[in-house]
């Protein structure tokens, strides 16, 4: 007999390619993701080419849903947290209305996960211009996270970052390290940075969690589909129950 396959759809940044990379890598058997891509005119990142994306969501989603997924992911974290507090489960509603199809976003998905892992002092770790990450930081903090400190390639285009290795990011991380001060957790942004296969070598160095956007919406998507993800071996999160915000 055939096995049964749970599904979930997956809304990208058109040249996004990380987040299918590493899902692929991780998700559990017996689960499948099925990507649509949303829309904007350039590869530059910033307010306005967010902004764009998020205009495309209606579209982008009913083509998913034509699946059949259980749940539908906004998989953008800066999309997802540009105009601030509420940004993201305003966008994650705006999904569901119009496919009748529960769906969260990246920046929920962080919010909840850095929750989960019992974070207060995040260090911020990110490719984005400082506009970006200005508005991140304003983001966590309404969410109830101090940040430490900012480490940030401020690449001004996607394609910079998804040619950003892993090994860079650790690399950075190590380099700001004097001036992070008292974190108690990592976080690593973007669905476009690869960072997933790091994640345990960070935890051992650090012996703080290490949460990723692209772990943190892959670990909140299966649980919210009451999928086990305790045999994923990419960080403490998915050996965790989800915390409900404060």
């Amino acid at each position: 007999m055939k096995e049964e396959v749970r599904r979930f759809g997956v809304l990208v940044p058109p040249a996004n390619v990380a987040v299918e990379d590493e899902f692929r890598e991780f998700v559990p058997r017996g689960v499948q993701f099925h990507t649509a891509r949303l829309y904007r005119s350039t590869f530059e990142t910033n307010y306005d080419t967010m902004k764009e994306m998020v205009e495309s969501t209606d579209y982008a989603a009913r083509c998913v849903a034509q699946v059949k997924p259980e749940l539908i992911a906004w998989a953008c974290t800066s999309g997802s947290f540009i105009d601030g507090t509420d940004h993201d489960e305003a966008l994650g509603s705006r999904i569901t209305e119009k496919t009748g199809i529960a769906s969260i976003t990246t920046s929920t998905a962080m919010a909840t996960a850095l929750r989960t892992v019992g974070a207060r002092r995040v260090f911020l770790v990110t490719p984005y211009v400082k506009d970006l990450n200005d508005r991140e930081v304003a983001f966590l903090e309404s969410n109830g996270f101090a940040v430490t400190h900012t480490a940030s390639f401020l690449h001004p285009h996607t394609l910079l970052i998804r040619a950003t290795k892993s090994e860079e990011v650790v690399s950075l991380i190590k380099e700001n390290l004097k001036q992070a001060g008292d974190f108690d957790t990592v976080f690593i942004s973007c669905t476009q940075l690869h960072s997933m296969d790091k994640i345990a070598e960070l935890e051992a160095m650090l012996k703080v969690p290490v949460v990723t956007s692209n772990q943190a919406t892959l670990w909140l998507s299966l649980k919210r589909m009451g999928i086990d993800t305790s045999s994923i071996p990419a960080g403490r999160l998915f050996q965790t129950r989800e915390r409900a915000a404060a």
